[in-house]
């Protein structure tokens, strides 16, 4: 039996989806924008993103975890090690528009893979327990 080949044209945008999923969204939306320029521009700054991303974190949390930790009867909780790992989250598309208010509204559509090592030791009745990420993947699209 041969099969049944139909042009794409033809396809409703469920199938389209289904057939190529990995698809930018700016090729399925035309609301969206390719955002090639900030790709590039995230894979050269990335390493000096990830120190600065891990200096804010650290000084956010350790106020927080300062503060938590005698609740629960923890002797400490340290940061073993943090990086954010060699690969940069990547943009398939944005969404800007200007409101009535004049704001500047933006929807990204970003997925990453990364390969972070974020090791957290948390100390308690004499003993020490390590936790660790070493895989993440997040998708964010509106």
């Amino acid at each position: 039996m041969d099969p049944h080949i139909r042009p794409l044209v033809e396809q409703d945008s469920k199938s389209l989806q289904r057939l190529l999923p990995e698809i930018p969204l700016w090729v399925k939306n035309p609301d969206y924008d390719r955002v090639d320029w900030l790709n590039k521009f995230l894979e050269h700054m990335w390493p000096y993103l990830v120190k600065a991303i891990f200096k804010t974190a650290k000084n956010i949390a350790k106020p927080i975890i300062a503060e938590q930790i005698p609740k629960y009867k923890i002797e400490s909780v340290e940061f073993e090690a943090l990086t954010l790992g060699s690969l940069p989250p990547t943009f398939h598309g944005m969404k800007v528009y200007v409101t009535d208010e004049k704001e500047l509204i933006m929807e990204p559509a970003l997925k990453w893979a990364g390969n972070p090592n974020v090791t957290v030791a948390v100390k308690a009745y004499g003993l020490k327990a390590t936790v660790q990420v070493v895989d993440l993947q997040v998708f964010a699209s509106p």
